[in-house]
């Protein structure tokens, strides 16, 4: 990968606007069966009025969202201030997502999909999904559960361990390797980019890696 990035095109070579504390959220494919996961790949932004381009339902502006691509079976319901939606031709609909979650204002989400296969006699491709919420104290708070098969539960962690330090509010990434990325503050005051990655094992524990190398 070359250091210098270049815009490829713009959508119909038309300028499209962009609200002021946009959101952006991506998504390609991320794992093995197209059974589990969309093969395109998607950009969604907001727009000026809380609404995102192209699908609705729309968010408050300035407030953060992810994407993710997997099927979904099942009733429309949903519950608590982080709401999970399924994209089907153009709409948007709730899934099963239950657990009352708060964020705090200025929070940021980052997400990453759990691919496994079903064992017994349910066959399907198994896809959990992993929220990453940044607090206005600090740290990290993590939703976790979910996916298209019926009873899956969601749970959440308040803070997750070895991330206590993340700065209030912190930017936070997260990849289909299991790696997250957020920052601290040093000693001197600068802020540095964090590396963790999620270890493995029935309990739920990402491990503090090391700064990233960032040119001054």
């Amino acid at each position: 990968m070359s250091n210098d990035w270049s815009m490829e095109h713009k959508l119909d070579d038309q300028d499209l606007p962009v609200g002021t504390d946009s959101g952006l959220a991506t998504y390609g494919p991320e794992c093995p069966s197209e059974n589990a996961c969309d093969e395109n790949n998607f950009v969604i932004y907001g727009i000026t009025g809380g609404k995102q381009y192209i699908c609705y339902p729309f968010v408050d502006d300035g407030k953060p969202y992810q994407l993710k691509g997997y099927n979904y079976n099942g009733a429309d319901s949903g519950a608590g201030k982080l709401v999970e939606m399924y994209g089907y031709l153009g709409h948007w609909g709730m899934s099963t997502f239950d657990l009352p979650t708060s964020i705090d204002d200025g929070g940021q989400l980052a997400a990453m999909n759990l691919h496994t296969t079903a064992q017994g006699s349910n066959t399907t491709d198994v896809l959990n999904s992993w929220v990453f919420i940044t607090q206005s104290t600090g740290g990290v708070k993590l939703v976790y559960g979910g996916g298209f098969v019926p009873g899956d539960a969601w749970n959440s962690i308040d803070s997750i361990k070895n991330m206590e330090d993340v700065v209030p509010l912190s930017p936070v990434a997260a990849t289909q390797a299991g790696k997250v990325y957020a920052l601290e503050e040093k000693d001197d005051g600068t802020r540095r980019i964090v590396e963790w990655r999620r270890e493995s094992g029935d309990d739920i524990t990402f491990e503090r890696l090391k700064e990233v190398e960032t040119p001054e």
